[in-house]
């Protein structure tokens, strides 16, 4: 499922980022990379607040459609 579907609250780990999306780069340097546990904080239609390795970001509708993960 895409991270973008997620609840908030609901611990999940990153599967894979897309390859080849113009995010890619970006999350990575963030520290979004298989692996990792994601937690979304708040989300509404275009926007969401995540936890990862203690920080928090928001990442836009488009980015958080890139991010592949599995519920935990």
């Amino acid at each position: 499922m895409k991270l973008s579907e997620t609840k908030v609250d609901e611990k999940v780990e990153i599967i894979e980022v897309e390859e080849g999306s113009e995010y890619q780069a970006k999350l990575a340097a963030m520290g979004f990379v298989q692996g990792c546990e994601v937690c979304p904080l708040h989300k509404n239609n275009n926007t969401m607040l995540v936890q990862l390795k203690g920080c928090r970001y928001g990442l836009g509708k488009e980015a958080a459609e890139c991010i592949l993960v599995k519920r935990l």
